[in-house]
């Protein structure tokens, strides 16, 4: 501010306050004189360091911009597909009695009681009659000469050994439905080979086949040979695989879903092989020595 402007202006400010020779100033008088004042006081602000026209700009204030926190959008989590679980095949034994529970059938395996020639046959037994009151006997099944041993059963076919002793044997295979024999059976043992009245029949339903017991057609001690033991017949084929030599067995077990055949052996002729076990498979076969079996 320029020093006379600011002499002058306060010369004013002192006569406005300052008595008039007549007396003190009226109130519009003390407006007038503020208002002159204040107006001068706005031209001098108003030229400082520029132009008495320049406004005096005061800057707005930015307004701050929230930026929004990113919303995380969530993985998906797979769902992981359920492995089914396999069903077990439960272990199977040889029997001379093969049941079908679904359809209430029974195959049992009979032999003629007068002496002489044998007359093997199935009889099929209905297990809803009770044999109190009727005859459970539905059906029968002719062997001829041969005489039953074991039966087994697939889902659709019974299975039978059957054989004329030191005449051989055979693998008999019949449909459920009407106990009709398959194209091609009866099925001879591999060479050499009888039921001697012991051989046994389990089903493979894991591998589609039958694990059969045989003794030597022609020396049947009971002892290990290359005609006794057991062999596998492939049910697709109608094929017999070889004899895996082993003491003959007993009776037969089978564990599907391993291969494990299980088989006691009681040699017919002492002092060889007493109160044995054999395991094996479709290859081989092996004794199972423990001497809490032996005598």
């Amino acid at each position: 501010m320029r020093k006379g402007t600011t002499t002058r202006t306060s010369r004013m400010w002192r006569q406005a306050q300052a008595p008039a020779a007549g007396g003190n100033l009226t109130s519009a008088q003390l407006v007038i004189v503020l208002s002159i004042a204040l107006a001068l006081g706005s031209a001098v602000l108003a030229g400082c360091g520029g132009s008495s026209s320049s406004p005096i700009v005061i800057p707005a204030t930015p307004t701050l911009t929230r930026t929004p926190t990113p919303t995380a959008t969530p993985t998906p989590t797979a769902t992981p597909t359920p492995t089914a679980t396999p069903t077990p095949v439960f272990a199977a034994g040889s029997s001379a009695v093969a049941v079908n529970c679904q359809t209430q059938r029974a195959w049992v395996a009979m032999n003629n009681t007068g002496g002489g020639a044998g007359d093997g046959t199935m009889a099929e037994v209905d297990l809803t009659i009770n044999p109190a009151i009727f005859n459970p006997v539905i059906g029968t099944i002719d062997l001829a000469a041969d005489i039953p041993s074991g039966v087994a059963l697939t889902p659709s076919q019974l299975l039978v050994v059957a054989g004329d002793v030191g005449l051989g044997g055979h693998l008999y295979i019949f449909n459920q439905s009407d106990n009709s024999p398959v194209p091609g059976s009866p099925f001879n043992f591999p060479a050499g080979s009888d039921t001697f009245g012991i051989s046994a029949v389990v089903y493979d339903p894991v591998h589609n086949q039958a694990v059969v017991s045989m003794c030597d057609t022609v020396d049947c001690t009971g002892n290990k040979d290359p005609a006794t033991g057991w062999a596998v017949f492939d049910l697709t084929t109608h094929k017999f695989g070889p004899v895996i030599s082993a003491a003959e067995p007993d009776s037969l077990s089978l564990n599907p879903n391993t291969g494990l055949i299980v088989a006691p052996a009681d040699a017919i002729d002492p002092p060889s092989l007493t109160n044995a076990i054999l395991a094996g498979n479709a290859t081989q076969a092996c004794l199972l020595s423990d001497l809490n079996l032996t005598r």
